[in-house]
């Protein structure tokens, strides 16, 4: 009884993994503005934890469940959500908040207009 059973479990257990598709996804991640590869920008499946990130030459590959979205992010640069396809080649534009300027005052750092006596530059 307990050999049917286990036999039961496992072919039970081999059916729900053989039920999920899986797709490998390759692509390319490049600058919008330059088309230069953009190295180390990392590639999640959307929801999961499973990820990867960009070679030297802007490439990756990534094992997926078919239709699943992938997440394309690096600093600097927006975070896109697309849909996995093979081949695909991701443009990432800059993202673009312009910082104050910042004065180090010691260990410290005060804003600009709020520097009240002199500031030397090395």
């Amino acid at each position: 009884m307990k050999q049917k059973l286990f036999s039961l479990v496992a072919v039970c257990g081999l059916w729900l993994v053989s039920a999920v598709a899986v797709a490998q996804v390759t692509g390319t991640v490049v600058e919008a503005a330059s088309g230069e590869p953009i190295i180390g920008a990392t590639v999640l499946e959307a929801g999961t934890s499973n990820g990867t990130i960009t070679d030297f030459d802007g490439n990756f590959v990534l094992n997926v469940a078919e239709g699943a979205s992938l997440q394309f992010s690096y600093i600097g640069f927006q975070t896109q959500t697309l849909s996995a396809k093979n081949g695909m080649v991701v443009r990432m534009a800059e993202e673009t908040e312009q910082l104050e300027e910042v004065v180090v005052v010691g260990y410290g750092s005060q804003k600009k207009k709020e520097v009240t006596g002199s500031v030397a530059s090395i």
